[in-house]
């Protein structure tokens, strides 16, 4: 949800609370703050909580992918020569 559905709701807002010009703008600048710090906070929260759940040495780990010999020139690592 971002700023649109705040400016949807301002008509209804503006009937019930009747604000002033002023306090209605404080009302529409905060809810971007706090939408803007709630996004980067869960944005860090859910990368550090990531990166602890795959980096976590409990966690078993597929190998490494093998090419075969075939594949690559004289065991060089190079998949193909031209």
């Amino acid at each position: 949800m971002d700023l649109t559905v705040l400016n949807l709701a301002v008509p209804q807002i503006s009937r019930e609370l009747t604000p002033s010009g002023t306090q209605l703008l404080w009302i529409v600048d905060i809810y971007g703050f706090l939408v803007a710090g709630l996004l980067v906070t869960m944005g860090t929260l859910v990368t550090g909580s990531a990166a602890a759940s795959c980096c976590s040495p409990a966690r078993p780990r597929s190998p490494a992918p093998r090419w075969p010999q075939s594949a690559t020139s004289h065991g060089r690592g190079v998949a193909w020569a031209a």
